[in-house]
């Protein structure tokens, strides 16, 4: 009875023994199990957001550093710009002054040369009297040429006339404008044939003489004015123009 007794217990134990040893290495793995529910882990989220807001920041900076240098390059270009055209207009203004200097410069070159290669001629036939200036202790203006009553007046060059009419101390005159500005004057007359504001031409004749307002004998009184009102010797006007009495 006794060794039955013996023998069940050494059969349980048998038994028991793998589960007893099951148990045993499962234990370690439970403890390590529990030891990690205990341990807490990091919050790696938190870090992801922080490191976007980070990049975030940087790339906004870099965005307005990148304005901010687009705009003073913007500000540069467009005072460069402003610099350049104030150069070109001030170079254009120079260049019209210029061409209209140069034409003006030309306009003079053409009339010196129309003054000089137009056609002149005598302003009446006859005999020369009277030169210019000081006669009986006055100042005699221009040149008399006596010749009969009728006798042909003529302009001696283009130009237009700006006075024909009654004049004191000529009885009538006859003033003509030439396309070179000279003004010439011929006086005493009894008839003329032109008007203010008539063009005529070198060699047209303009009146007869006459022995009108102060005058002694039949005669033509010619005078040459420049610079407006500035009488001259018609001698040595005509002679510059070839025409001699």
């Amino acid at each position: 009875m006794r060794r039955r007794r013996v023998v069940a217990a050494v059969i349980a134990a048998c038994a028991l023994a793998p589960l007893a040893q099951q148990a045993i290495s499962a234990e370690p793995a439970d403890s390590v199990a529990l030891q990690s529910r205990a341990t807490p882990q990091p919050d790696t989220s938190a870090a992801i957001k922080r490191e976007e807001q980070l990049r975030k920041h940087f790339e906004a900076q870099q965005a307005h550093l990148e304005w901010v240098k687009k705009r003073k390059e913007a500000k540069e270009r467009a005072k460069e710009k402003a610099r350049e055209e104030a150069r070109e207009a001030a170079l254009a203004k120079k260049r019209a002054k210029e061409r209209a200097e140069e034409r003006a410069r030309q306009k003079r070159a053409e009339a010196r040369q129309a003054a000089t290669s137009a056609e002149f001629v005598k302003p009446t036939e006859g005999r020369l009297t009277s030169q210019f200036g000081a006669r009986g202790g006055e100042q005699h203006g221009g040149i008399d040429i006596a010749n009969s009553l009728g006798t042909p007046i003529y302009s001696v060059a283009d130009g237009t006339v700006v006075e024909a009419g009654p004049a004191s101390g000529f009885g009538n005159w006859v003033r003509i404008k030439h396309d070179d500005g000279t003004i010439t004057v011929y006086g005493h007359m009894f008839e003329y044939s032109v008007q203010a504001g008539q063009r005529v031409e070198a060699g047209e004749q303009i009146a007869e003489i006459g022995n009108n307002g102060q005058s002694t004998g039949p005669h033509l009184h010619f005078e040459v004015w420049q610079n407006g009102s500035q009488k001259i010797d018609p001698l040595a006007w005509l002679g510059q123009h070839n025409v001699a009495l």
